[in-house]
C-alpha cells in the first residue's frame, strides 16, 4: 500500500533510535532511484480482522499473481487487488489505525526527509505515486505475526576475555555452559517466556546460556521487559563498555539474522563473540 507521508505522520509510531550513516546511505539511494526499492514493515492491531476479511474475500479461488521463493526458502505469494470497492473498504478499515514500524525506521525518516527536500526544490507531486508517498506493507498482529530475532556480533574491542565477562555478568545472570549449538537453541526455546540469551565467544568457542535472575534490579519496567534492552544495558554496555554512543557510531556491533552464520563468523576470526536472542513477540513490539 501507499502511505501518505503528509497525512499519516501522526499515526506512525517508531520505537528505535536511528543512525546517521544508514539514513545518509538510503537518502542517496532514494535521490538516485526516485523510487522505493522495498517495503517498510508496519504492524497494526484490529481484533475484528476487517481488512483481512476484505482481502480474503477478494482473492478467494484466485491463483497468486506472483509467487517466488527467497534465499531462505520462504515462499511468497502476492495478489494484486485493483477492485475499487475492495480498495475503498481497505482504506476505510485502515483510516484510524496507528501503524507501528516493525522494520524500516531509517527508510521512513529518509522518505520524510526526501519529501521535504523535493518541496524545497519546488517540486510538485505528479500523480498518486510520488515523493509524498511511501510504499509500505501492513500486518495485523491479531492475524498471527512472527518477528524473527536479530542477533548481535561483537568486534574490534581492545580485549574480550570470556572469564572476565562472565564473572561480571553473574551479578545479573545465571550462567550455564552447554555442549552444543543445538542444545543452546533448545534451551532458549524452552525458556522463551523468560529473559535468556545465548553467548558464543571466540576465545573459548563454547556455548553459554545466560538467564536473567529473578531478583535482578534494573531501571524501568520497559528495560526489564524487553530482551534487546536487557542485552544492550546489562551485557553490551556494563560488561563490555559498548554504550549508546558506540552503538550509534557502529564501531563494535553488527547484526545478523541467521544463528549458524553468527557461529561461522566468530570461528573465522572476524568477530570476538556472538549474542543470540529469542524472537520478539508482536505484543512486545
Amino acid at each position: 500500500a501507499l502511505l501518505d507521508l503528509k497525512k499519516s505522520a501522526s499515526g506512525i509510531i517508531p520505537h528505535e533510535q536511528t543512525l546517521a550513516a544508514p539514513k545518509q546511505d538510503r537518502l542517496q539511494l532514494l535521490r538516485s532511484l526516485e523510487g522505493n526499492e522495498d517495503l517498510i514493515y508496519m504492524l497494526y492491531s484490529d481484533e475484528a480482522l476487517a481488512v483481512n476479511r476484505v482481502m480474503d474475500r477478494y482473492i478467494a479461488g484466485r491463483d497468486p499473481d506472483i509467487e517466488a521463493a527467497d534465499e531462505y526458502g520462504t515462499r511468497h505469494r502476492l495478489w494484486a487487488i485493483p477492485d475499487p470497492e475492495a480498495i475503498a473498504a481497505i482504506q476505510s478499515g485502515m483510516h484510524s489505525r496507528d501503524l507501528f514500524i516493525a522494520d524500516g525506521h531509517h527508510r521512513f525518516e529518509t522518505s520524510v526527509n526526501f519529501m521535504k527536500e523535493c518541496e524545497q526544490r519546488n517540486w510538485k507531486p505528479a500523480g498518486v505515486e510520488s515523493f509524498d508517498k511511501r510504499m509500505v506493507a501492513c500486518f495485523n498482529i491479531m492475524d498471527g505475526v512472527t518477528i524473527l530475532p536479530t542477533h548481535r556480533l561483537v568486534r574490534d574491542l581492545a580485549a574480550l576475555d570470556t572469564a572476565s565477562l562472565l564473572g561480571a555478568a553473574e551479578e545479573h545472570f545465571d550462567i550455564e555452559p552447554l555442549s552444543s549449538a543445538s542444545e543452546l537453541w533448545k534451551k532458549m526455546k524452552e525458556l522463551q517466556s523468560e529473559h535468556v540469551f545465548g553467548f558464543y565467544p571466540a576465545d573459548l568457542r563454547k556455548f553459554y546460556l545466560l538467564r536473567l535472575k529473578s531478583n535482578a534490579a534494573e531501571a524501568g519496567d520497559e528495560v526489564r521487559g524487553l530482551d534487546v534492552s536487557i542485552l544492550h544495558t546489562l551485557l553490551l554496555e556494563r560488561c563490555l563498555g559498548i554504550d549508546a554512543n558506540k552503538l550509534a557510531a557502529q564501531s563494535h556491533v553488527d547484526y545478523e539474522r541467521e544463528r549458524e552464520n553468527c557461529i561461522r563468523l566468530v570461528d573465522s576470526g572476524n568477530y570476538q563473540a556472538a549474542f543470540f536472542l529469542n524472537p520478539t513477540t508482536a505484543e512486545q513490539m
